[in-house]
C-alpha cells in the first residue's frame, strides 16, 4: 500500500494510416494512475524518424521516435503531454483528477506507419501507478490486480484489440 508499481504497454501498429489512435488501460479498484509527468512513449520502428512513426498530434518530439522492432527492449523518453492524457473522474491536486480504477486514455492522434518491411512496428508507453490504501488491499493473504489494455482507433473510434491481463501482486507485511 502506497507503493508506486511501473507499467509498460506495447502495441503493435500497422502499416500505413490508423486514425484517432487512444490507448486505454482499464485499472482495477485499489489502483490509480498517477498523473505526474512520468508517462513515456515511444514509437519503435526501424524507418527512424524519417520513415518510421508519426503522429498528427505529438508534433516535433526528437526523442518520440526509436530505432527497433517488436524485440525492442528500451524504455521510452519522450515524457507524453498532459494534454494527451485523460480519463481521470475528479479531484484536483497531487493526483490530477484521477481516482482509484479511474482507466488513463493515451490519445496519440492518427498515426502514420511508413516502415514498410516484414517485422512489427511499436508504441511503448511506460506509466506510473499507485496501490491505494483500500480495503481490497488490506490483507495478510496477496491480492492480485489485473488490467488490460486496449487499443481504440477510427474516425468513429472503435476497440481494435484487447491485450493480455497481466496481475500486479499486492501484499501486507503481517
Amino acid at each position: 500500500i502506497g507503493e508506486i508499481a511501473r507499467y509498460r504497454v506495447v502495441v503493435t501498429i500497422p502499416e500505413g494510416t490508423t486514425q484517432n489512435v487512444s490507448i486505454r488501460d482499464t485499472l482495477p479498484a485499489g489502483l490509480r494512475y498517477l498523473n505526474d509527468n512520468c508517462t513515456k512513449v515511444a514509437f519503435v520502428s526501424n524507418g527512424g524518424a524519417d520513415h518510421g512513426m508519426t503522429s498528427s498530434t505529438l508534433l516535433d518530439a526528437v526523442d518520440l521516435p526509436v530505432t527497433g522492432n517488436e524485440s525492442w527492449a528500451g524504455h521510452p523518453t519522450y515524457v507524453l503531454p498532459g494534454s494527451a492524457i485523460s480519463g481521470g473522474t475528479g479531484g484536483d491536486g497531487a493526483l490530477n483528477n484521477f481516482q482509484s480504477g479511474d482507466d488513463p486514455i493515451f490519445s496519440l492522434g492518427t498515426l502514420t506507419n511508413a516502415d514498410s518491411d516484414d517485422d512489427q512496428e511499436l508504441v511503448v508507453i511506460e506509466f506510473n501507478v499507485l496501490v491505494d490504501n483500500v480495503l481490497g488491499n488490506q490483507s495478510a493473504v496477496p491480492t492480485s490486480l489485473s488490467d488490460t489494455a486496449s487499443i481504440w482507433a477510427g474516425s468513429t473510434p472503435a476497440k481494435l484489440k484487447d491485450s493480455n491481463s497481466p496481475a500486479l501482486t499486492v501484499a501486507e507485511p503481517s
